[in-house]
């Protein structure tokens, strides 16, 4: 066996240990009791902390004769105080029903446009299927339910289009829709009448009748011109997507006001019958469909018209 594999021998008693490197340095130079008392040690002169009591940590000469304190207790009486009105019960009811209102706002905005984006997409679709196809708007009763799921999407989104307008700007407009559909209506019943009628639905012109020449009007004729019209007034709403200014809305909203009038004239001389065209009577879906749509469709220009002129 080599000198390297024999055991050395221990060191004497009484002999220091050797320094190892890494180690935090003795307190060299300082006299025992300035070492920090182990956890629970009482110093001479002092009592034991209490079970509860909040930690008090040492105090201990520094180098230069100072002191070093570390206390760790419990929060201030002024911090607690500070909170102390959140648990009051007033305080908390006016805080939930501030949580809540701007809740419910938010989920209102939420819900109503999603509900416009997918009733927009139902309506549409119910409405080219019923125009469309004569099987279903015939097939008893795939039409009937087809022309409730038709209505309900409309009616939604014409419910959340008002709501974005004040109230009287929709009872105004819901009272100028109904006259201007029943004058029309009246209108398109007559097969003959004065030049001066159709200007203006007066005394007056009531009185002139006898005098004035007399013309036919068949709205019937003309259903290649109200289709271009309304393919015109499709494309001025596209483009009044990017445009913002005023008086094209109020434009945009008579034209389209007129243009629809003359649409609910010519669906009811289509319906009434007697003239160069006309519904057959097995399409009283259809015809309703076309009557209500007119309505509607007056209806939410007018309300554009009303509200734009109130602002």
């Amino acid at each position: 066996m080599s000198q390297y594999q024999q055991q050395q021998p221990y060191p004497p008693y009484g002999q220091p240990g050797y320094a190892q490197p890494g180690y935090a340095p003795q307190f060299g130079g300082y006299p025992a009791g300035a070492q920090p008392p182990p956890p629970g040690f009482a110093m001479p002169g002092q009592q034991p902390p209490k079970y509860g009591d909040p930690y008090v940590g040492y105090s201990s000469g520094g180098g230069a004769g100072g002191s070093h304190n570390v206390n760790i207790g419990t929060p201030n009486d002024t911090d607690v105080n500070n909170w102390a009105g959140f648990t009051d019960k007033n305080i908390r009811r006016m805080f939930v029903q501030k949580v809540y209102s701007i809740l419910s706002l938010q989920l209102f905005v939420t819900f109503g446009i999603t509900a416009i984006v997918v009733l927009t997409i139902v309506f549409f679709t119910l409405y080219i299927t019923l125009m469309c196809c004569k099987g279903p708007r015939r097939n008893y009763p795939t039409n009937f339910i087809l022309l409730s799921l038709f209505t309900v999407a409309l009616s939604f989104m014409v419910a959340m289009i008002c709501s974005f307008h004040d109230l009287t700007s929709v009872l105004i407009a819901a009272g100028i829709t109904a006259l201007c559909c029943t004058a029309v209506s009246v209108l398109s019943f007559w097969t003959k009448v004065s030049i001066f009628y159709t200007i203006c639905l007066t005394i007056i012109s009531n009185l002139l009748m006898t005098y004035c020449p007399t013309v036919q009007f068949d709205f019937t004729r003309f259903g290649w011109a109200l289709g271009i019209a309304s393919l015109g007034l499709f494309i001025m709403g596209i483009c009044m997507i990017f445009i913002k200014v005023k008086i094209l809305y109020i434009v945009y909203a008579g034209l389209g006001t007129v243009i629809f009038m003359l649409f609910l004239a010519y669906d009811t001389q289509l319906i009434t019958g007697g003239k160069k065209y006309e519904i057959s009577p097995e399409e009283y879906i259809l015809a309703s469909i076309m009557l209500y749509v007119d309505i509607v469709y007056i209806f939410l220009m007018i309300l554009q018209l009303v509200s734009a002129g109130r602002d």
